[in-house]
């Protein structure tokens, strides 16, 4: 599939770089799907980073999946249900086989203790998925057999969506991935990292890209000491309770082809507004994780 960016509402190729000390009043920033980060040995330059995240232990993000997209493209996603990996609409948008990688810290080691790989061959995209804009950008994907849980190494596990209509605004949140870690790289990285960041209202987002909806979340960067794009596209958004108990919040989406180390704000698919549609989609009832597999 062949990388898609956008400048406002038209598909287009990528403009000069605008950099975030450009005024509200220039013209929008192109945006950038953070899903076209290639396999190692395929050269792309709009690949998703983490920029100054830390490296993931093992069991820290269980419930993370970490996606080859036609053997071609990279993506993440989360576990949800024994069947079923959430990620973003772009990650399933024209895609034939789903190869998934799951308790994975490393995407280079050709074993690795406790990783799992399962393959699927179909996706479900909301129906309300508008690429030429980046809305409502939340896919389904199911998997061809359920995941054994619980997994004896503590390396696999499910992760609590929010429920719906919840106000996210001001919290702060983490995002994991293996998204390249600096606009240099042309390759994923090879461990795991992870971010935090905070959740701002999306007029911040709609100032710098000319647009913005409830389907979103749009998390600051404005200080420029880590990447807003932290995780790759379809990645888990998540907080933690005061018993450090996660739930997903959202699901990397996007953020500027300009690159992430300038301080731009990045989106995410807000979660709390597709509830209803996970569940029409996959049969289950909320919350997901807690439902058994037939």
């Amino acid at each position: 599939m062949k990388t898609l960016i956008l400048v406002c509402v038209a598909l287009a190729g990528c403009a000069s770089a605008l950099t975030a000390a450009d005024s509200k009043a220039d013209a929008p920033l192109e945006k950038a799907f953070f899903k076209d980060v290639p396999r190692p040995g395929v050269s792309d330059g709009n690949g998703l980073r983490i920029w100054h995240g830390n490296k993931a232990t093992a069991g820290q993000f269980p419930y993370y999946v970490a996606m080859y997209m036609d053997m071609n493209y990279f993506c993440g996603g989360s576990l949800i249900h024994p069947k079923w990996v959430l990620t973003a609409a772009h990650c399933v948008d024209g895609i034939s086989i789903w190869t998934m990688f799951m308790g994975a810290l490393s995407m280079q080691l050709p074993k690795e203790e406790g990783r799992e790989v399962h393959i699927s061959r179909g996706g479900l995209l909301h129906p309300s998925y508008d690429k030429s804009v980046i809305s409502h950008d939340v896919g389904l994907v199911p998997l061809l057999h359920p995941v054994s849980l619980p997994d004896p190494s503590g390396r696999i596990g499910l992760i609590k969506l929010t429920p719906a209509d919840q106000n996210y605004m001001g919290v702060t949140a983490t995002v994991a991935g293996f998204g390249i870690n600096s606009d240099d790289a042309n390759v994923i990285s090879q461990d795991l990292m992870y971010t935090t960041l905070t959740a701002v209202s999306t007029d911040v987002c709609y100032d710098r890209y000319g647009s913005a909806d409830d389907s979103q979340i749009c998390l600051n960067t404005a200080k420029g000491d880590s990447s807003s794009c932290s995780g790759d596209s379809g990645g888990p958004l998540v907080i933690y309770d005061a018993n450090n108990v996660p739930t997903q919040i959202g699901a990397t989406s996007f953020g500027a082809s300009a690159g992430c180390t300038l301080g731009l704000p990045v989106g995410f698919s807000n979660l709390t507004n597709f509830i209803d549609w996970i569940s029409q989609s996959t049969g289950l009832y909320y919350p997901f994780d807690a439902q058994p597999v037939e």
